[in-house]
């Protein structure tokens, strides 16, 4: 969703750096997984091999790659995370802006200034 990619579409997915245990699960279960995921393919790929282009994820040590050749608009998507992190710059710069301010730490309820800390700090 995050990507814009619609939800009834049909993705590959290769897994990497996975355990024996993990390997031998996914290949006794892989229609059942694939039907659940709506996934078009499983697929193990060798320790080392590099793989396509693809968004990656960690789970359990080993790793899952979607491959994203066709579904991302290269420059769309840059452009949405630049859009993306000027709004946390933005966010950033008003919570600093906030805790730079000696009345509003002053006079805020400390419990207030307590989470723009935490907002800050995460």
């Amino acid at each position: 969703a995050e990507m814009n990619i619609a939800p009834s579409k049909a993705l590959d997915v290769l897994l990497r750096n996975c355990s024996a245990d993990a390997q031998r699960r996914v290949q006794e279960n892989q229609s059942f997984i694939a039907r659940l995921a709506r996934l078009e393919s499983i697929a193990l790929l060798p320790a080392g091999e590099k793989g396509p282009v693809s968004v990656t994820k960690l789970v359990d040590g080993a790793e899952l790659l979607i491959p994203m050749a066709g579904f991302i608009d290269k420059d769309a998507e840059i452009a949405r995370l630049a859009k993306e992190m000027g709004k946390l710059d933005a966010e950033i710069a008003s919570i600093e802006g906030k805790l730079a301010n000696e009345g509003f730490v002053a006079r805020a309820p400390e419990a207030v200034v307590a989470k723009e800390r935490d907002r800050l700090a995460a």
